[in-house]
């Protein structure tokens, strides 16, 4: 099976970010290895008379500057793999792995693990292509609503076992961290799926892993909820663009477009863009600002309107998908 295959990749991309989500679960909740490697040094201290001690420093050292190094080490396991599986995308398909699965075709597409995304952007300083949300309409107006499509982008769910303040404990997860890392948005529901679009709050977050099956929030969710949902937001400036009509095999958003729409765009640094969809667009993407112009690079959209045009443009289906752009 190629490499290019898309059903290896994704059984591949699973294992490296389960690897990195279990050496990342490590450092932030050291249950085992780190924990059982001090106390051998305390050991080697507690048993040493005290003629010994002199000697045993440069002992004690080396152990310390082990310790001091642990986190480094089981945070970048992955690094090194990620950077030259890139160089072989490069050299061998002449393009980036993160354009090779691009959605040009179901048989590129790949559903990423938020682990793995997470171990790609410490090891090259960029994010995957990747669908990041909907602009979906509520009725009145056009909102961000967080992507949850299965074909594209791995969104993890969570069953929930107990509530306790901020700590939440989930099941179905091992580690806790191939759920959600420091940093992920939590939306929690009192069913299993999604509330409604005004009841979503981007505004929770992990900032803390408890053990192997609990996290600690940001704020406190709701004791009715039973369901949570993790979203892990993009960490560098990118640009953005909508995707629809011919492009609605990437996420199952619209379907068609019946007449042209001009949306007012507002993104997460202040700057504002309008960007005009037209029933002859081909390909079924439109650039959020201009590409190539740095001052388009955000890290999200605060708010939408529509500028011309009616909602009704969009049919049955009042969404479109937001992406980060491809480069190619």
């Amino acid at each position: 099976m190629a490499i290019s295959d898309t059903s290896f990749f994704s059984s591949y991309q699973a294992i490296i970010g389960t690897s990195y989500a279990k050496g990342f679960e490590e450092v932030y909740s050291p249950t085992s290895t780190l924990i059982t490697y001090i106390a051998s040094r305390q050991l080697f201290l507690a048993s040493m008379s005290t003629t010994e001690v002199a000697n045993g420093v440069s002992v004690v050292n080396a152990h310390l500057s082990n310790e001091n190094t642990y986190s480094t080490g089981a945070l970048n396991i992955a690094k090194t793999v990620n950077q030259t599986l890139n160089n072989f995308f490069n050299n061998t398909y002449s393009s980036a792995l993160r354009d090779w699965f691009n959605a040009l075709s179901i048989s590129r597409n790949v559903a990423w693990q938020n682990s793995f995304k997470e171990s790609w952007y410490q090891a090259n300083a960029q994010e995957l292509v990747q669908q990041i949300g909907f602009a979906s309409w509520n009725g009145t107006s056009l909102i961000y609503y967080p992507a949850t499509s299965p074909i594209t982008n791995k969104q993890n769910v969570a069953s929930i076992s107990t509530i306790s303040g901020n700590n939440v404990t989930v099941s179905g997860f091992s580690p806790i961290t191939n759920f959600a890392m420091n940093g992920d948005i939590i939306v929690a529901s009192p069913v299993s799926g999604l509330p409604s679009s005004s009841a979503i709050s981007l505004s929770t977050t992990v900032v803390g892993v408890l053990n192997t099956n609990t996290i600690i929030l940001s704020g406190p969710i709701s004791t009715t909820s039973s369901t949570l949902y993790a979203f892990r937001p993009i960490k560098n400036a990118e640009y953005f663009e909508f995707r629809f009509g011919t492009a609605s095999i990437t996420g199952l958003s619209c379907t068609n477009l019946f007449s042209n729409l001009g949306i007012t765009v507002y993104l997460s640094t202040g700057v504002t863009t309008v960007v005009n969809l037209s029933t002859t667009n081909a390909t079924g993407r439109a650039n959020i600002g201009i590409f190539n112009n740095s001052t388009y690079r955000a890290l999200g959209i605060t708010s939408m309107g529509i500028t011309s045009g009616s909602i009704a443009a969009l049919g049955t289906v009042k969404a479109l998908e937001v992406w980060v752009k491809s480069t190619n």
